[in-house]
């Protein structure tokens, strides 16, 4: 695996050959979209994460998925793919439900709305049910 720094306390990780979710990668090599996700989320702990899509990823789908991230970093859990739980039909729309988050968070920045992970969350939620 190969780290880069994009923006500072933003960490992506480039995946040979395959990533979960391409298209939210591929989203996310434009600066726009990566200041952002600084932008709604420059007050969560990101360094927790390994790299941004697991940050979102997490934070985005929440509870026991937070906890299989965090489970597979202590060593204790296996990758995403690998989870008996999660099928290929659950990743094209998490790969969805994440591409939205990144593009509501986009005009979060655009339209200069408040900094809040949690509002910003309450509007991804609100455009994932329209």
């Amino acid at each position: 695996m190969f780290g880069m720094q994009l923006i500072p306390s933003l960490r992506m990780e480039l995946i040979m050959p395959m990533t979960m979710f391409p298209a939210v990668e591929e989203l996310l090599e434009e600066t726009e979209y990566q200041k952002a996700l600084q932008y709604v989320a420059g007050r969560k702990d990101m360094d927790r994460y390994q790299s941004i899509v697991d940050f979102l990823f997490s934070e985005l789908m929440g509870g026991k998925w937070r906890a299989a991230c965090l489970r597979y970093y202590d060593g204790n859990g296996c990758l995403l793919k690998d989870d008996p739980r999660v099928t290929p039909d659950m990743l094209a729309e998490w790969e969805k439900q994440i591409c939205t988050a990144l593009k509501v968070a986009w005009n979060d920045m655009n339209e200069e709305r408040t900094r809040s992970w949690k509002s910003f969350r309450k509007r991804w939620q609100l455009r994932l049910a329209a």
